[in-house]
């Protein structure tokens, strides 16, 4: 298993390629990511996806009745979307959904105290402000987790006495495997952006 530092960064790596990368290159690795998700992740995928839909809607419609261009359906006028629009929307559309499949693999495959290890490892020149802020992230994730009934149960008055929680801060180390999968993945961004 790779440390939680590198599949955090190489998990930012991908969405940077995304962003960067050709039309083409979008559909193809949304597709993959989409693909990967739903083998491996399916039902956080499909939740996600789910919890996301106002917004994928309103991109598509800010893009395909926002972009101008040719009309779509020339007799409609302005109400009509423009092929480029379209054309942005559908590409932005995938960015997204290849983003939310990589979101859901991630946190399918690590668990939150390696997510905040990771992070904590990442933020190390940052000195004691990356504890308080790796314990932070792991209360807000947790509470996340616990209420997973949706927005109107965090409206809800808390039930009981607060409960006390006790944390602790996970440390791992660098192994060389570590080391070849962040420098094969190194090789493949300079390998794409020579492209």
């Amino acid at each position: 298993m790779l440390h939680p530092g590198l599949r955090l960064l190489l998990w930012a790596g991908a969405i940077l390629v995304l962003q960067l990368a050709a039309p083409a290159g979008v559909l193809a690795a949304s597709g993959a990511c989409a693909l990967g998700a739903g083998l491996w992740s399916r039902k956080r995928l499909l939740k996600l996806l789910g919890r996301s839909r106002w917004l994928l809607a309103a991109l598509a419609a800010f893009f395909a009745w926002g972009t101008p261009g040719l009309y779509l359906w020339p007799d409609l006028g302005a109400v009509s979307p423009t092929r480029e629009g379209i054309g942005e929307a559908v590409i932005h559309l995938a960015r997204l959904t290849a983003i939310i499949a990589l979101v859901s693999l991630l946190l399918e495959r690590t668990e939150v105290r390696d997510i905040v290890s990771g992070l904590r490892s990442l933020l190390a020149p940052f000195g004691a402000a990356r504890d308080r802020l790796a314990l932070r992230l792991m209360l807000v994730l947790n509470q996340v987790e616990e209420r997973d009934s949706g927005w109107r149960a965090l409206l809800a008055p808390a039930q009981g006495a607060p409960r006390k929680v006790v944390m602790s801060l996970a440390e791992s180390r660098l192994r060389r495997a570590d080391f070849a999968a962040g420098a094969a993945a190194m090789l493949l961004v300079v390998a794409f952006w020579l492209m």
